[in-house]
């Protein structure tokens, strides 16, 4: 029978409590991962969705204000509520892919005026920044969007 001193008990106590510890922290850790990988994917998939819809129906408003503007801002409202409980954070993950998409479209648009502007042509019909609704699910080639500026119908 083996026989163990009450020093070499206490070690191993302690190195049993020590693990216990480190696994502990390697879990939390883990579940911090899982967490940002989480948020990132559902704002990556709200702005896809979001971009989706803009390809497939063009610039959807509810109210005189743009869906994924109103979408955003309306997910992050409901996580500040905490809705979704401690799981809000993906609310607002959400809320952020969709803003993300509203920004983008406005940016590009703008982007399009300047060029448009700088090099001489005419504003783009509708106002600053907006982009012409897309139709058929396809988008507008630069072409199609400077005969459209000349006052030409898109091809």
């Amino acid at each position: 029978m083996m026989k163990l001193s009450q020093a070499e008990l206490a070690n191993y106590h302690s190195k049993a409590v020590s693990l216990a510890g480190r696994a502990r922290n390697a879990l939390a850790k883990m579940d911090g991962a899982v967490d940002k990988v989480v948020t990132v994917a559902v704002t990556g998939a709200a702005a896809f969705a979001c971009g989706v819809a803009q390809g497939r129906y063009g610039g959807v408003e509810v109210v005189g204000i743009p869906a994924d503007l109103l979408a955003g801002a309306g997910l992050h409202v409901l996580g500040f509520a905490g809705v979704a409980g401690d799981k809000s954070e993906y609310l607002h993950a959400a809320g952020n892919g969709a803003l993300a998409c509203y920004l983008t479209t406005l940016g590009r648009g703008v982007g399009v005026e300047w060029k448009r502007k700088s090099e001489g042509g005419a504003s783009l019909p509708g106002p600053t920044g907006a982009l012409p609704a897309a139709t058929s699910g396809s988008t507008i080639s630069d072409d199609e969007l400077a005969r459209m500026a000349r006052g030409g119908a898109p091809a």
